[in-house]
């Protein structure tokens, strides 16, 4: 069976039990390629080697977007990567496409310890709001975003999915749907109120695209996904000079 085949078998079998992520697809083509360049086009004549030496490819691999730009791949990046090659034979084996498993020897990238989210104090949170604070399009939709992780105590995927009408300004509430499609309805600072007020009359207008009409955030591409919500907080504590690692949960569980 050619490889390419293998993983059209594999992600519709994983479809079948579960959501499949893009990114399995994605990395899982990029292994076919990476073994075509190197003349194994079949699942079976896969050898450990060539496992090992596509380990050894990512782990040299310099990023080409995001914040990490120009810098080898995160860690957690690479050892996903090695995960969904380890899944794809390890269902090829069961499924009898191969005799044996080429990445019985191939351990993936160790995961530092991240840092505390409490490392983040109230000062270094204020200074990374008070940075937003421009009068561009970007910064006043930043603060709005700052605002609403601190102010609400919100997940970065209950930020994205926010809807144009979900947050009330006047009455400083805003209608979330969380984990499990559960939906609440929280309160909101004064200073996110007037965070997303400000961004509602002078920037959102401008940014209406058919695709993203009912989003409350966009960016260029549509709806502003969870991705971009842990850009804005990393590029916000750059600004802010914090220097210990800063995601969107630590401005959550800092709200008091």
């Amino acid at each position: 069976m050619t490889i390419y085949n293998a993983i059209a078998e594999h992600i519709e079998a994983r479809s079948a039990r579960e959501t499949t992520a893009a990114y399995v697809e994605m990395y899982l083509r990029e292994l076919a390629g990476f073994l075509g360049r190197r003349g194994v086009k079949r699942v079976e004549d896969v050898g450990a080697g060539d496992v090992e030496e596509y380990a050894a490819m990512i782990a040299k691999r310099k990023a080409t977007t995001g914040i990490r730009r120009g810098e080898t791949l995160a860690v957690s990046t690479r050892a996903n990567m090695i995960a969904v090659v380890r899944v794809f034979f390890r269902e090829m084996e069961r499924a009898g496409r191969i005799v044996w498993n080429p990445c019985v020897r191939v351990v993936g990238p160790k995961m530092a310890r991240t840092l505390p989210w409490t490392d983040v104090g109230a000062d270094d949170i204020a200074r990374m709001i008070d940075g937003a604070s421009g009068g561009d399009s970007l910064a006043v939709r930043d603060r709005a975003v700052l605002e609403l992780l601190y102010g609400s105590g919100l997940r970065r995927a209950e930020v994205a999915g926010l809807d144009l009408y979900d947050v009330d300004t006047r009455a400083r509430t805003a209608h979330v749907r969380g984990k499990g499609g559960k939906e609440r309805v929280v309160p909101v600072t004064h200073g996110a109120a007037s965070a997303v007020a400000r961004y509602l009359d002078e920037v959102r207008p401008a940014a209406w695209t058919a695709e993203a009409r009912d989003a409350l955030f966009v960016t260029a591409s549509g709806r502003m996904s969870a991705a971009t919500v842990n850009v804005i907080v990393r590029r916000a504590a750059v600004r802010a000079g914090v220097t210990v690692r800063v995601y969107p949960h630590a401005l959550r569980h800092a709200c008091a």
